[in-house]
């Protein structure tokens, strides 16, 4: 026995030809909009955690066909994606407009879950104070705001011939989250106390997000980079000599460039000193800015020139706090945001891989 659960806006009896075709697909684009919507939304109220990591793992899978159709309906009828586009760029433009997204009422300094608006402002303000100073990629690589609502940009990669060409094939936005709870009692304390709601829970949720985020993007970075070596890092000089060997093989100059190691690899690389007392950190960086990133590999450090054209962090909602529900006596709240980490020149970075 089957059961039909929504209709078809097609005639099974008539076949899609010409424009049809284009249409089918917009269709489709649009249905794969609204499962990653509800699959999201979802996993944002349930509790089970093994549930949730289902339906994420099912809503990353419904944004790689998202592109697929995406970028079918550019060949069938670009009209009709820039028609898409220019509706979700509409929409990013009002959400900005109005100073953040409805369904966001801690932007808004309005109600969330048992919070008060003024609470619901104050943890909003405290996660986002954390997570300024938790996420050094963010300050160091270029940004680009895209937007609340916008599921997928253009990937922006180069190809060079006659002229510098970019391309426009989608790339999903990544959807990270942390989960926080904070007891009725903390709440209940903070009011009688007349102090702001800052609770350690929030704070500790908005590290584990910036961490995602770090990784993600140091992830994307060694991926994609076009120049790899390797070798010792145990001597003095080893380290910078590597760096110099990676700038020199790197296809497009920069005038600058940022070293990404982890902390563990900074303390390492500042106890390798050599005779005159200088240490291989404060060496290589004679070469290059520094930037130490919890989401780095203690053994692979990444080189990579802070400009828009080389590489951007794509960020659509960002920092939003839901309330979730009452979770055995606790309320749950859950931080997100979207982003996505555009290499567009991947020969103008370089990972540099320590040698077993």
């Amino acid at each position: 026995m089957s059961f039909l659960l929504s209709r078809n806006p097609t005639e099974p009896s008539q076949k899609v030809e010409g424009s049809g075709v284009a249409q089918a697909v917009r269709l489709a684009v649009i249905a794969e909009l609204d499962a990653i919507n509800l699959y999201q939304q979802l996993a944002d109220a349930i509790g089970d955690d093994s549930v949730k990591k289902v339906l994420l793992d099912v809503a990353r899978e419904e944004k790689t066909h998202f592109g697929e159709f995406l970028e079918l309906l550019r060949r069938l009828d670009p009209e009709q994606v820039r028609e898409l586009e220019a509706g979700s760029a509409e929409v990013a433009g009002e959400l900005k407009a109005q100073g953040g997204d409805n369904s966001d009422p801690a932007q808004q300094g309005q109600a969330l879950g048992p919070l008060s608006g003024d609470e619901a402002s104050s943890l909003l303000s405290a996660v986002r104070e954390e997570l300024g100073r938790a996420r050094p990629l963010r300050q160091a690589l270029p940004v680009s705001q895209v937007g609340q609502g916008v599921l997928a940009v253009p990937s922006d990669s180069l190809t060079e011939g006659d002229a510098v060409k970019a391309s426009a094939q989608p790339l999903p936005l990544s959807r990270l989250s942390a989960y926080f709870e904070v007891t009725q009692d903390l709440i209940d304390y903070s009011r009688r106390a007349s102090l702001p709601l800052r609770p350690s829970s929030a704070l500790r949720a908005a590290r584990d997000l910036a961490l995602a985020e770090e990784a993600l993007v140091v992830r994307s970075l060694e991926a994609s980079a076009g120049v790899r070596v390797s070798g010792s890092w145990a001597s003095p000089g080893s380290f910078t000599s590597l760096v110099a060997k990676a700038l020199s093989q790197l296809k497009v100059r920069a005038p600058s460039y940022l070293l990404i190691i982890s902390p563990s690899a900074r303390a390492a690389l500042a106890s390798v000193i050599d005779p005159s007392g200088l240490d291989e950190l404060s060496r290589a960086s004679r070469l290059v800015s520094v930037v130490v990133s919890p989401g780095a590999k203690d053994d692979v450090a990444l080189l990579v020139p802070p400009e828009a054209d080389v590489v951007d962090i794509a960020v659509g909602s960002d920092s939003r706090v839901d309330y979730v529900g009452l979770i055995e006596g606790s309320h749950r709240f859950a931080l997100w945001e979207t982003v996505a980490v555009r290499v567009k020149e991947p020969s103008a970075v370089a990972a540099i891989a320590q040698a077993a």
